[in-house]
Formats: C-alpha cells, structure tokens, sequence
C-alpha cells in the first residue's frame, strides 16, 4: 500500500495557489493568428482574448447570447447557468473588431453555437468539446508553448489594465466575487498613472 501523501493531510487553506501572470503580447498574439489550421480556431482565439470568457464558456457560447444593438458595438450575456458560482448573468460588451469578426462568422456558420461541428451519431451540429487540442497546436506552431489555454483569459484581463480600464469594470467582465482578483493587474496600469500625471503637472 503506497504511503499517505502528506500535503492531503494539509487544509485547503493552507495550500496556497501560484499566481500565473503569462500573457501574450501583442506580438505573440498576431504570431497565434498567423499560426491557425482554420477558421474557426482563429475566431475562437480572439474570442477568448477580448471576452476573458473562461474555456467552458467559450465552448458552450451560443449565437443568441449576442446581443447586437446593445450599447455602441452590442454585447455577450453569459446565462447564469454558465457563470461560476451561478451568480447573476455577465454582461461582456463587444470591442468593435471581435463584432465584425462574429458578425462575419455567425452568419456563415449553421445552428446556434458560435462553435460546433457535425455529428453523425446525433445528426446534428454540436459544439467541440474542447479547444486544448486545438490550442496546444496552435501555440506549438506560434513559438509560445509556455502559454497556457486559460492564459488567454489573463490576456484580455492584462490588456484591459494596460489600457487603463477600470479594474471595478474588469472585476464585472470577469465574473470575479470581489477585487482580490484583479488586484494583480493594477501594477501594469501605466495608462491610467500617465493620464492622472497629466492632469497633475497641468495644475502647475
């Protein structure tokens, strides 16, 4: 019988989790695209970007999920049902260049998952039943193989605080419970800290 792994007789609290802080540049992330096998790994990716939608949400994303004349560029409603912790619905506005992206793409492509394929055994379309495959391939090409497919979703997070975006905003388009969780991107808020020194050596 093979000993007792000590860290089980550890609690959880005790078990701290490692923070991953890898995010692709905006170099990389043109190197990604430029790497796809198809088109819809490549829409699939910039979904993944410009939502912070968690892999199993982008997996499951529905076409009427989107909705188009909401705000300026329209915006993604994820279900409680797909929410962690099923708290209330997630509002995730559209940035204009992943609109025309899905615009393009749901009108050319059947049912009512943004992704899916065809089964034979249910004689219909379904959706894949996960993007890893995919991913891993993807990235091996890209030259980013330290890049992890949840990864993607620091992606949109990082970017967002570079940008100057608001981490009370970022909080609510991830779906976070509190700022504990966004407190890790405050350092790469450079824009923000720029702008608020314009407005302080204007008073001089």
């Amino acid at each position: 019988m093979p000993d007792l792994n000590p860290f089980r007789l550890l609690p959880k609290r005790n078990l701290k989790e490692v923070k991953r802080n890898r995010y692709l540049t905006e170099e990389e992330y043109e190197r990604v695209q430029k790497s796809v096998f198809e088109e819809w790994h490549s829409v699939a990716i910039e979904v993944l970007v410009y939502t912070g939608m968690r892999h199993n949400q982008a997996i499951q994303f529905r076409k009427s999920w989107i909705n188009w004349d909401a705000g300026t560029f329209g915006e993604i409603s994820l279900p409680r049902d797909v929410v962690k912790g099923k708290r209330e619905p997630r509002i995730i506005p559209l940035f204009p260049t992943l609109r025309h992206t899905l615009e393009d793409w749901c009108a050319r492509s059947p049912g009512d998952y943004v992704f899916c394929h065809w089964s034979r055994v249910e004689g219909d379309y379904v959706p894949y039943r996960s993007f890893s495959s995919m991913w891993r391939r993807v990235r091996a090409r890209a030259g980013v193989k330290d890049v992890r497919i949840h990864d993607l979703r620091h992606t949109f997070a990082s970017w967002w605080a570079q940008r100057g975006g608001s981490l009370l905003t970022l909080k609510e388009m991830l779906g976070h419970a509190d700022m504990r969780m966004v407190e890790r991107y405050a350092h790469l808020d450079t824009a923000a800290k720029h702008s608020a020194m314009e407005v302080v050596v204007g008073k001089y």
